[in-house]
């Protein structure tokens, strides 16, 4: 019985040292994240999120318990290997919480299988913790070596009865271990369940701010990584089949008439700038009091523009697919650096590739950073580029390559030695970092957090104006479409929609006539949109977009999905489903300024919750299995 109580005494104690780093470690996500909860509301969601900081926890203290029992066969005691694995494991999960933090406030999202990229670009990550948010850093650092303290004093380094060499002793550490086991299982699964706890879970607390609270983000990232195959979300399947194809379907219908082309008499250029984290709040001609982008705003009167554009997710890689494939990305994920990248997609780059068009993707960054590179040739573009290309260089580099002027030259020079037409996207880098060159601003330091964000943004935005004007005095200007938009939303402090609304506008005169269609649009769009542009067959694949030169293929329908949360919106009728609890659906209406106006659920809110259901998952399904050119779309 002692080597029994012996073994559970020692799992306890690891396992109580690691729940209780990754609960502080949630704690300090909640006093260094600015989140508009109440005080009680935070507090009240830390405790009902304590089923996520047992579950990991428990899960590092089962694998920590079983390779001491391992290590037992070449004689280390087992208190030795808990003390030494146990302190590596509290500085994984501090750590884990820093990166989540900082990934949170950046992207309004926690963090998950983006974690993978820590390699690939590890002194960048380290120089924005420490130089951006030495706060948290230093805290979850201090926090690590606390915990580290207490595995030391709660661990003894003294010898046990789990040392024993007598049968009956082993007999009873097999015992004990079983224990363990039963014990630490139920607890990484975070309590006596049908199902594993999973991020999404955090869902039925009921309001996406106190998930985000409740969530652990040490337990969020690990669940993504170890889950790294699973590409959808595993509660994506609310009817059966035929009925999501049937309601899909009627999302779609023929259009009644096909745009003349632009009359051209050549074939139109393409050039499609990826504005890094530009967020649409800050931007003055989207209802912000401060004047961030001028030059961007005065061309959006200029353009087509949008009353409103969603990004299709939060990262790069997302970003890119729903602008260059009009298709949706796996529920919060990405298919990038997965087995799903692996499937030939329809996409606008191949479209054009095939058509006679160079095509170049280029960015600031290292030509592989987050695998961008790759996937960028994995989407129809003949050739990437990143920094380590850029030879002509007038500024030093930031935190993650090289600023916007340098990128700007290296795509014009791109751009003149193509052969025509050509089409080029460019990725930009000055807002991937909080540098500014020496010399230069700043603008907006008022002492908010968002104020350096501000003043990188304002540098871009000159930086951009300059680049265009350049372009203007090229001559195959004249034939040059131009899209902006930000390639992924961002972090923000208002509703979940805002964190997906970024800055867009075709910019091309002479060509696209200015005009801000009112409606609120995806990224998806984007694709269709500017086929018809160029005078190409938009329905040339099957796309979830729908052009922007249109207004008679009614229903539009934009949608996001953040943390467990599905928003739909259509006619300015906004409802966000909880995918785990579709019935505890809510319903706004949207005001002119975006503000969410709640309103009662009532018929028109539950058909929209089964036309968003059925698309997710129709799509989501098409996605996993490598048939995104099923998506039944009617055409002429």
């Amino acid at each position: 019985m002692r080597v029994i109580m012996s073994c559970l005494r020692l799992f306890l104690r690891v396992a109580g040292v690691l729940i209780g780093t990754a609960f502080v470690g949630k704690v300090l996500f909640v006093l260094f994240v600015a989140r508009p909860v109440a005080p009680v509301a935070k507090f009240t969601a830390l405790l009902w999120g304590l089923r996520f900081d047992t579950a990991i926890g428990s899960a590092f203290a089962l694998v920590l318990y079983l390779v001491a029992v391992g290590a037992l066969a070449i004689r280390v005691r087992m208190p030795i290997t808990l003390r030494v694995l146990g302190v590596v494991a509290v500085w994984v999960i501090a750590l884990l919480h820093v990166g989540d933090t900082i990934y949170f406030t950046e992207s309004g999202r926690h963090l998950g299988y983006e974690i993978l990229d820590f390699g690939h670009d590890t002194g960048a990550l380290v120089g924005t913790g420490l130089g951006r948010y030495p706060g948290i850093t230093a805290a979850s650092v201090l926090l690590a070596c606390v915990a580290s303290f207490a595995m030391l004093r709660l661990v003894p380094d003294v010898g046990d009865a789990t040392a024993r060499r007598e049968p009956y002793h082993g007999l009873q550490l097999a015992a004990g271990s079983l224990l363990v086991f039963v014990l630490g299982l139920v607890g990484a699964r975070g309590g006596v369940q049908s199902i594993p706890l999973g991020p999404f879970m955090s869902q039925e607390i009921g309001d996406p701010r106190r998930a985000a609270i409740a969530l652990n983000g040490a337990y969020n990232t690990t669940y993504y990584v170890l889950a790294r195959q699973r590409q959808r979300d595993p509660r994506a399947s609310w009817m059966n089949p035929e009925e999501a194809s049937a309601l899909t379907t009627r999302l779609f219908p023929a259009p009644v008439s096909e745009l003349p082309t632009t009359g051209a008499d050549r074939p139109l250029n393409l050039v499609v700038i990826l504005l890094e984290s530009w967020a649409g709040e800050y931007l003055k001609s989207y209802g912000s009091m401060r004047d961030v982008a001028p030059h961007f705003d005065s061309l959006r009167a200029q353009s087509l523009s949008t009353t409103v554009m969603l990004a299709g997710g939060h990262r790069t890689s997302e970003g890119m697919f729903s602008t260059f494939c009009s298709y949706p990305n796996p529920l919060g994920s990405t298919i990038a650096e997965t087995p799903l990248q692996e499937y030939d997609y329809a996409c606008l780059p191949r479209f054009l590739r095939d058509r006679g068009y160079a095509t170049e993707f280029l960015q600031g960054t290292r030509v592989n950073t987050s695998g961008i590179g790759a996937f960028s040739i994995s989407l129809g573009f003949e050739q990437t580029f990143g920094r380590e290309a850029i030879a002509t260089r007038h500024l030093p580099e930031n935190g993650w390559g090289v600023h916007d002027p340098d990128l700007y030259g290296f795509a014009l020079e791109r751009m003149r030695a193509a052969s025509k037409p050509f089409f080029v996207a460019i990725n930009t880098n000055s807002t991937h970092d909080v540098v500014l060159p020496p010399g230069v601003g700043p603008w907006f330091n008022d002492g908010s957090r968002v104020s350096a964000h501000l003043d990188v943004m304002h540098y871009a935005d000159q930086a951009l104006a300059t680049f265009l004007a350049a372009c203007a005095r090229e001559p195959w200007a004249r034939s040059t479409v131009f899209v902006l938009v930000a390639d992924h939303g961002h972090g923000s402090d208002g509703s979940v929609m805002d964190g997906f609304v970024v800055p867009f506008a075709i910019y091309a005169p002479g060509l696209v006539a200015p005009r801000l269609v009112p409606r609120i649009a995806t990224q998806r769009d984007i694709a269709p949109t500017v086929l018809e542009i160029l005078g190409l067959p938009r329905h040339a694949w099957p796309m979830a977009g729908k052009s922007l030169l249109h207004d008679d293929e009614a229903p539009y329908f934009a949608d996001y999905y953040r943390d467990g949360i599905l928003g739909w919106i259509m006619d300015n009728r906004l409802v966000e489903i909880p995918v785990v609890n579709p019935s505890q659906y809510k319903s706004f209406s949207i005001g002119a300024d975006r503000r969410l106006l709640a309103r009662a659920q009532d018929s028109l809110g539950a058909r929209l919750v089964r036309d968003a259901l059925a698309f997710t998952q129709f799509t989501q399904h098409l996605l996993s299995t490598g048939h995104t050119g099923q998506l039944p779309v009617s055409t002429p």
